[in-house]
């Protein structure tokens, strides 16, 4: 048995994942879906933030995590790891759950589990990717306001603590930055790439396939 077959067979072994090719539907919360298309093999695990809930809850501090995880190995063994948080609403509240900063501690919290499990199975990502699968965006960017208009309610989605990146700026550049976490191998310094997966209104499905 090859060394890819022997990960193979441990990690799909009791349903940890499932295996997927070319063009397969996630159903996330609320009957959310996204669609992928993979020209090579590739695992996921639905429901990651309450599939392992009670052995990494006693184990990792950080207790939020993404809905979706998917493991893709191409033909060179280079391993790239995707994590998807859905989201019927996303905005830049600090103290909610549809806010962007919550959405990447759930993103980090999906990256901490999967490199707990990547290394039981002795797999190392070489590439990350986050996505966030939405319907009603309230991020990107509105007209800047005016000097004059800074002491007015509607200005808080421009305030944002010193040293930290304006939420809409990340959303529209694609770079999602895990801050406020110490841990020693540099992964949360890294500059993750993010991308934005619209949902129809109507249908709750992605708009576009997401190519792995």
């Amino acid at each position: 048995m090859s060394s890819f077959e022997a990960i193979r067979k441990k990690v799909l072994v009791n349903n940890l994942f499932s295996e997927k090719t070319g063009t397969f539907t996630i159903t996330g919360e609320n009957k959310m879906e996204v669609q992928f298309d993979a020209s090579l093999p590739v695992w996921f695990i639905e429901r990651l933030d309450t599939r392992f809930q009670g052995l990494f809850d006693k184990i990792l501090a950080c207790r939020q995590c993404a809905d979706i995880a998917i493991w893709k190995r191409d033909n060179q063994n280079c391993w790239t790891l995707h994590i998807i948080e859905i989201k019927k609403t996303v905005d830049t509240s600090s103290d909610s759950q549809r806010g962007w900063q919550h959405i990447k501690k759930q993103f980090l919290g999906a990256l901490l589990r999967c490199r707990m499990l990547a290394g039981i199975a002795n797999v190392h990502f070489d590439r990350v990717f986050f996505y966030t699968a939405f319907v009603n965006d309230h991020i990107t960017p509105r007209p800047k306001p005016k000097t004059e208009e800074y002491d007015t309610e509607d200005t808080t989605f421009y305030r944002v603590l010193d040293d930290t990146l304006p939420p809409w700026l990340e959303w529209e550049t694609g770079r999602c930055h895990l801050d406020g976490v110490d841990l020693p191998d540099g992964y949360i310094e890294m500059a993750y790439t993010h991308r934005q997966i619209p949902l129809e209104s109507q249908t709750l499905v992605s708009k576009d396939t997401v190519r792995l």
